[in-house]
């Protein structure tokens, strides 16, 4: 009977993969068919997220020929790296993050054996204008990911490359966020965002898990390890003081909106994401027990609570099953967290409702562009990556390209 029951659901999981499987050839067919519709060079929703599809189609089918495509596009993405040629999706959308994805992708290419060039003119190109942007948002105090310092110190702190220019820079980073924290009068400390106009922001894009998943990597780089483990712990202090009590929703996306429903279940498992990383880098055992509580609430949920925006990586269910497995790595002793992420992957063909372009996928922006709905990070190139990756296990990780370390 066991072995009945066990065959059953190997069956039932064949058939979900095959289902998985053809979402990807779709995917791979629109992208190929729409691909003329992207307008920037940019990984997050342009030419270079087009890149990284093919770089995992090649991987995942065997089939080398896909990556005459990656050469193709990148050549569409380099002459259109000017700043003048930059169109942001979203309104405050910097153009030193986006170049920061561009350093990020040609360093994972050649570490993974997708691409065969010298890169080194395109980095010290990229460096030499992210470390005067840097600075001057630095001096602004807009330690935002998505347009202030910190996609540099992202960057800085994903590839790898280590000098003592880039750990100079990354201190005055550090320094600057420790200059720019506010003190809660319920305890600890919080940034206010100038991405969201001066507003005060929980998760990991533009607020408070940034901060701290950003310094948490910097410790682990053996960065002002002391003023780092201060500042993560004041840090956590603030986002455990916004718990809303017996509330669905564990906690506000904005400080000024705390009794605001949160339809945003994403930003929720940010937050225990965040927990968890400061709570195993202060190597504290109470903080990791108030962590696994607010992630195990989190599994708990499901498709029919309608909490996420869309089937995407920036705002949807791809980027939750991402989240699920990079947290599983982060606590391997906790079964839920894979249970999860396969959940999650397997609910992503319910969102395909729409009888249009894109494979059915819609994105939660009433007027997004198609390129936008094409794209990696509001797309279904995200999509098509993510699917991929579950259904062959060696390709390489995400991280770095979602704002994880």
């Amino acid at each position: 009977m066991i072995n009945l029951f066990q065959n059953q659901l190997s069956a039932e999981q064949e058939s979900s993969n095959r289902a998985l499987g053809d979402i990807v050839e779709k995917i791979a067919q629109s992208l190929n068919k729409n691909a003329h519709m992207l307008e920037n060079f940019t990984v997050e929703d342009g030419w270079l997220g087009a890149c990284l599809f093919y770089c995992y189609y090649a991987k995942y089918t065997g089939d080398d020929r896909h990556f005459d495509k990656v050469v193709a596009y990148l050549d569409k993405a380099l002459p259109l790296i000017d700043y003048q040629c930059f169109k942001a999706h979203y309104p405050n959308d910097g153009y030193d993050f986006n170049l920061s994805g561009l350093g990020m992708f040609l360093i994972k290419a050649v570490d993974n054996g997708f691409l065969d060039m010298d890169i080194c003119p395109y980095l010290e190109k990229i460096d030499d204008v992210l470390y005067d942007q840097c600075r001057d948002k630095i001096n602004h105090g807009d330690f935002n990911l998505s347009s202030g310092a910190l996609a540099m110190g992202h960057y800085l702190l994903s590839n790898g490359c280590r000098s003592a220019k880039n750990e100079s820079l990354l201190i005055e980073i550090i320094e600057g966020i420790e200059k720019q924290a506010i003190k809660s009068r319920e305890g600890g400390i919080y940034w206010m965002s100038t991405y969201i106009k001066d507003r005060v922001y929980t998760g990991l894009r533009h607020g408070s898990v940034m901060v701290i998943s950003f310094l948490s990597a910097a410790f682990d780089k053996g960065i002002l390890k002391d003023k780092c483990l201060s500042l993560i712990k004041q840090g956590m202090d603030f986002l455990i003081s916004c718990r809303r009590n017996g509330s669905n929703n564990l906690f506000p996306i904005y400080l000024e909106d705390f009794e605001q429903k949160n339809e945003f279940g994403l930003c929720e498992l940010e937050i225990g994401y965040g927990l968890l990383r400061g709570a195993i880098t202060l190597k504290d055992a109470s903080m990791v027990a108030v962590a696994k509580e607010v992630l195990m609430t989190c599994t708990e949920r499901c498709f029919k609570d309608q909490q996420n925006m869309d089937a995407s990586i920036r705002h949807g269910a791809s980027g939750l099953a991402y989240l699920y497995e990079r947290i599983s790595r982060m606590d391997p002793t906790e079964d839920k967290y894979l249970q999860a992420y396969d959940y999650w992957i397997r609910q992503l063909p319910k969102y395909a409702t729409a009888q249009k372009e894109f494979c059915g996928f819609e994105s939660h922006l009433q007027r997004a562009s198609n390129s936008y709905k094409l794209s990696f990070s509001g797309g279904i190139i995200g999509i098509g990556i993510t699917l991929m990756k579950h259904l062959k296990k060696d390709l390489p990780r995400l991280d770095g390209f979602i704002n994880t370390y």
